[in-house]
């Protein structure tokens, strides 16, 4: 090749580099008009109308009161109406709060020293030591083991779902750790339609018995922070457990015989079950240490009235035990990486939101205003109220696909308004919260469904899942309304 034809083309190399790197920035500004401008049309509007209405009624109200309704409820209307991240919306709204001096910044910095903010970033430490060590999946095992028939199976499997939400601090993450345990007990059942009821017990069942460990979703903080600033009670692990557990549990082992009743042949269920788990190597010293450690911890969490250590502490000082020889089944650097710190950054300024809120006074004038529009008997109905709080936060997965965003939306624009009213806290909490949930209907509606749907077997289908939430969602309107009624009405 000649110098001329080389002159000439690295020119047209440069240029075609040039091309290629700008052509990603180019096409977004192009589809940006195209496509950014409609879609955020609504939810511009709607929040512009609802700020008119903020800033233009009248009721004893500040100016910082005003100012922080209005980034809430804007905030609120993006995360309902928009796909940006959640997070980027939280962040948002504490920031143009600070830039208004409605939120001091070290209210913001504090909100990340929360004890039930480092309880997670502990127990997502400990989870994943856990699950390098091959713990999880086991003791699943070992809790089917003595399953004789499919039916002792299910429930047998239900038992021991169920049991991880104590000690796993995220739902996704459990269901990527029983991928494999579901695997393994699918490769046993010959009919089809007991494998897709068996696919939809583990999403189900990780969902719904989430509520009855503190730890189990995110939105349990949001709720815990909630009562504390309302009523000033706090509530610790085993108080979590004593309020939600009975309802998680009853609502877990009810969805496993709805979905026996809809999936699986009758006769099938009563048909003995192979046993051909591979036999296991015994437990290492390690293992043994570290199932230790992490029981000693769930104790502690339970104990703690008694002993008056924090729970952040605990989980903190099992932490450190579980990253130090010879208990590091993974380094310090690995163990880290699986902490959900989106997850984090979401809680901590959910909190810096909702404390302005009541700071401010301004949920006390929404609950006014909100309730003037109800008639007076609608008002004074603690039963009427309950069950439109609860059908609301079991619908809800079909606007807001997050759990925590579900409980960060519906708890300062439905519940505190009632609140305010002087209706029952826990009561309205508690019904918020667990009706948050329920989210089986589509796969988009929760990780733990795409993740099963999305599997290299077959699993099941949208058909499927809207069959079971439509069995489903009465069963728990009732019982949600039911029990809430009958055990946490203060």
């Amino acid at each position: 090749m000649t110098a001329t034809a080389k002159s000439t083309e690295a020119p047209d190399k440069k240029r075609a580099i040039r091309r290629t790197a700008f052509e990603g920035l180019h096409e977004p500004s192009a589809n940006w008009g195209r496509f950014s401008l409609r879609a955020y049309a609504a939810p511009a509007t709607a929040a512009a109308c609802a700020a008119t209405v903020i800033w233009s009624l009248d009721g004893g109200i500040g100016t910082e009161a005003r100012l922080s309704l209005t980034v809430v409820t804007g905030a609120v209307i993006a995360w309902t109406m928009t796909k940006i991240d959640d997070t980027k919306i939280a962040l948002a709204a504490v920031i143009a709060l600070a830039i208004t001096g409605v939120v001091d910044k070290r209210q913001i910095y504090s909100a990340l020293g929360h004890e039930l903010i480092w309880l997670l970033i502990a127990s997502f430490v400990i989870s994943s030591v856990l699950r390098a060590s091959g713990l999880l999946e086991r003791a699943v095992v070992a809790t089917s083991a003595h399953a004789t028939t499919t039916k002792q199976l299910f429930y047998s499997l239900s038992i021991a779902i169920s049991a991880t939400a104590f000690i796993i601090p995220s739902t996704s993450a459990r269901a990527a750790m029983l991928v494999p345990v579901y695997l393994a007990f699918a490769s046993r059942l010959a009919d089809p339609g007991l494998r897709r009821a068996l696919a939809l017990l583990f999403p189900t069942a990780i969902l719904l018995s989430a509520g009855a460990s503190l730890i189990g979703a995110g939105a349990h903080v949001i709720a815990v922070e909630t009562l504390q600033r309302t009523t000033g009670r706090s509530i610790d692990y085993i108080g979590w457990l004593l309020l939600a557990g009975p309802f998680a549990l009853a609502s877990t082992f009810v969805a496993t015989w709805v979905i026996l009743a809809l999936f699986a042949r009758r006769e099938l269920l009563a048909a003995p079950i192979a046993h051909e788990t591979p036999a296991k190597a015994p437990l290492t010293a390690q293992q043994r240490l570290i199932a230790a450690v992490i029981g000693c911890t769930v104790l502690l969490w339970i104990l703690t009235p008694f002993h008056g250590i924090g729970i952040g502490i605990v989980a903190i000082a099992s932490m450190t035990l579980l990253l130090a020889k010879p208990l590091a089944i993974v380094d310090a650097k690995t163990a880290f990486k699986a902490v959900e710190i989106e997850l984090i950054v979401f809680l901590s300024m959910t909190f810096v939101l909702a404390d302005t809120m009541t700071k401010t006074g301004a949920d006390v004038w929404l609950a006014r205003g909100l309730l003037q529009a109800l008639p007076q008997t609608a008002q004074q109905s603690t039963a009427l109220m309950v069950l439109i709080v609860a059908a609301v936060s079991l619908l809800a997965h079909l606007v807001i696909t997050s759990r925590t965003a579900r409980a960060s939306v519906l708890l300062p624009a439905l519940t505190i308004p009632l609140i305010g009213s002087g209706h029952d806290p826990t009561l309205l909490v508690m019904v918020t919260v667990l009706g948050t949930g329920f989210c089986q209907t589509m796969p988009a509606s929760a990780k733990p469904v795409a993740i099963f749907a999305n599997l290299d077997v077959t699993t099941y289908t949208p058909q499927d899942l809207t069959r079971l939430a439509l069995a489903l969602l009465p069963i728990l309107l009732a019982g949600l309304v039911g029990y809430g009624l009958l055990m946490w009405r203060s």
